[in-house]
């Protein structure tokens, strides 16, 4: 929970997972039945799972598009799915794409999804707006 390597940690995977969970079974309540998403004995706020799934999205955003530019320039699904997923988890595997040789393009890629797996999607794109830079 408190790591400090990138990618989708466990507790926001457990939490999707009770939010699927609640899903199914408010499916089989009456309408006007008050289901809480709890985690253990703690009530999980409704702000918590959106930022949950906001990160998410992003992520699955960012992977799907690096792995696309990477099939661009040629390499399989896997590899670049394989490639890219490291990258972003800040794990330093390679299947043998990462080289010096490797095309600049490809290698800034994989330097974004190093500094978004590292720093974290979110805290990144907030730098991105130009009302982070400029005083009112």
């Amino acid at each position: 929970m408190g790591s400090t390597a990138g990618g989708i940690k466990i507790l926001r995977l457990v939490i999707l997972l009770k939010v699927v969970h609640l899903v199914f079974i408010r499916y089989f309540l009456p309408r006007e039945a008050l289901t809480p998403l709890k985690l253990g004995e703690e009530v999980i706020e409704t702000e918590a799972v959106y930022n949950i799934l906001t990160f998410v999205f992003l992520y699955s955003l960012v992977l799907v598009s690096s792995s696309f530019i990477f099939m661009l320039y040629g390499f399989g699904l896997d590899n670049a799915l394989f490639e890219v997923s490291s990258a972003l988890g800040t794990v330093g595997l390679s299947c043998g794409i990462t080289s010096a040789a490797m095309p600049v393009l490809l290698k800034g890629v994989l330097i974004v999804d190093m500094l978004l797996g590292r720093i974290e999607i979110v805290p990144l794109f907030i730098l991105a707006f130009p009302r982070t830079w400029v005083k009112r």
